[in-house]
């Protein structure tokens, strides 16, 4: 993927419904966690891989799964600004690892050394590829007073116009 870069197969999506799609991929994962969505209704459409941002969100959720205890909280929020469409990933188990978040998105970088937790620190390098592709920036903070927090930000396009039927007023057509 690195040396090829990512393939993009982009299309207007509904972020809800990315969200929707992914929180019920983990959900498994994720038990006996809770999920709580913020995702105002009003929210514009998004370009993007639809896949490619669910397997973003996946790879969070895993990560949060393998990270915080079984009563933890995941909170996903979301919001646009005038050209930037933002997605938060926030839990509140114990925090991230590093002084440096930026370091956790190295390939190969682990959040804690010599953990028992499964994998090989892919991870994250994967999801800022897959963002990067598509414009946007992702980062990591540590949430006061514990908990972590994934910012993703990609930009706002303009979607196509939808065409619509014309409306025709049968009361004006009617043959009285």
């Amino acid at each position: 993927m690195q040396s090829e870069g990512v393939r993009l197969n982009k299309e207007w999506n509904s972020l809800s419904e990315i969200v929707g799609s992914a929180v019920l991929q983990s959900r498994a994962i994720l038990e006996p966690r809770k999920v709580r969505t913020n995702l105002p209704a009003d929210l514009p459409l998004i370009e993007a891989d639809a896949t490619l941002i669910e397997r973003v969100l996946i790879n969070l959720f895993d990560n949060a799964a393998k990270y915080t205890p079984r009563d933890s909280t995941i909170n996903v929020r979301a919001g646009a600004t005038a050209d930037t469409m933002y997605l938060i990933v926030e839990d509140n188990g114990p925090g991230l690892p590093v002084r440096d978040p930026e370091m956790l998105f190295e390939p190969f970088a682990r959040g804690q050394k010599e953990s028992s937790v499964a994998g090989v620190g892919l991870g994250l390098a994967l999801c800022r590829s897959i963002i990067t592709a598509h414009g946007g920036s992702i980062r990591a903070e540590q949430r006061k007073p514990n908990g972590a927090a994934f910012e993703i930000r990609l930009p706002l396009g303009t979607p196509p116009a939808i065409e619509s039927e014309p409306i025709h007023d049968q009361a004006a057509h009617s043959d009285r």
